[in-house]
């Protein structure tokens, strides 16, 4: 990853952003150091791009509470959004009895995605699978474990 050389506080605040430039995937540490002050770090995190007409959760695992929801978003990557029409993706749990998801969810199209329900039913862990339609890269999971 790449930062500016030096970033400038003006007068009077107590900050300022600054673009952090993804090179490879990897981890790296930003050092910010100041005469007068304490060193800061923070560590960067680069990930792959993801492959256009692929899709991918906004999130890999999700903890819920028996008898709660919370929403899961499927994501697409394509330039320009889902097709004409829509994408339909199928959705299952491994183990139903732990947590439910709708049968299938429709990205509208030229969207980036939507979201859904994951419904804890019980105590344990099951694996949420979404499955895209021929020509839309592999099936994306997400871990739900439910307390």
């Amino acid at each position: 990853a790449t930062v500016p050389a030096s970033v400038t506080i003006p007068a009077g605040a107590t900050s300022a952003g600054f673009f952090v430039t993804g090179l490879t995937p990897g981890t790296a540490t930003i050092t910010g150091m100041a005469a007068g002050f304490p060193n800061i770090t923070s560590q960067v995190t680069v990930v792959p791009q993801p492959t256009p007409n692929t899709i991918t959760f906004n999130q890999t695992s999700l903890s819920l509470a028996t008898g709660t929801h919370q929403v899961l978003y499927v994501m697409f990557q394509g330039p320009y959004g889902a097709p004409a029409g829509g994408l339909t993706v199928k959705l299952s749990s491994s183990s139903p009895f732990v947590a439910s998801v709708p049968a299938s969810i429709t990205i509208p199209a030229t969207s980036n995605g939507i979201g859904f329900y994951v419904f804890g039913l019980s105590p344990g862990m099951t694996t949420i699978t979404a499955t895209p339609p021929p020509g839309f890269g592999p099936i994306a999971t997400a871990t739900v474990t439910v307390n």
